[in-house]
């Protein structure tokens, strides 16, 4: 049996809506389509990016490997300058008992140099007392020379007077000469003893 005008149309509502699915369909292959192209593109930016990404992360470790060398090259000049420290608060200390051992040894010249200004005081005193005694000496010579002759000549004039008077004489000149012997030379000699070693004392010290 043949359709009618009323069963196309029937027909056609019920197509109607599968017609209309399939424009929607197809208008969604095609945003898909369009989906698909753009995620393409992200992809081809992403692989780009990550790309750019291992770049970055190549040169960051390079610069964490030349900040790590830079850090230890940093704590050995940190140990070093330590140890120059140390170095120098040793020369330091070094220096310290240098410039005291210097003090007690120019204290030390000082107790010396004014011992030997007492010492040369001294000396000079000595000096002075023995060119004394030197010239007391010669006087007492000269005065035993004058004395001897008078003796001699006394001795000439009254030798048939008596030789115990004579004796007497010799004896008085014996005496006059261990006198000026004994206690004028010893005296002489004592001092002389005690300017060499004080020579002796002068020279040892400033040497």
């Amino acid at each position: 049996m043949p359709l009618t005008n009323e069963d196309l149309k029937a027909i056609g509502q019920l197509l109607q809506p599968i017609r209309d699915d399939i424009v929607d369909m197809k208008t969604d292959i095609v945003d898909m389509k369009t989906d698909i192209v753009d995620m393409k593109t992200d992809i081809v930016d992403m692989k780009t990016d990550i790309v750019d990404m291992k770049t970055d992360i190549s040169g960051l470790k390079t610069d964490v490997g030349n900040m790590k060398t830079d850090i230890s090259g940093l704590k050995t000049d940190v140990g070093n300058m330590k140890t120059d420290i140390s170095g120098l608060k040793t020369d330091v200390g070094n220096m310290k008992t240098d410039i005291s051992g210097l003090k007690t040894d120019v204290g030390n010249m000082k107790t010396d140099i004014s011992g030997l200004k007492t010492d040369v005081t001294g000396l000079k005193a000595d000096v002075i007392d023995i060119r004394s005694k030197m010239v007391t000496k010669d006087y007492l010579d000269e005065r035993l020379h004058e004395l001897e002759n008078n003796v001699l000549v006394e001795v000439d004039r009254v030798q048939e007077k008596s030789n115990a008077h004579y004796a007497e004489l010799k004896e008085e000149v014996r005496k006059v000469r261990i006198d000026m012997g004994t206690r004028d030379s010893e005296d002489i000699r004592a001092k002389l003893a005690i300017f060499e070693r004080e020579l002796a004392k002068v020279k040892e010290k400033v040497s």
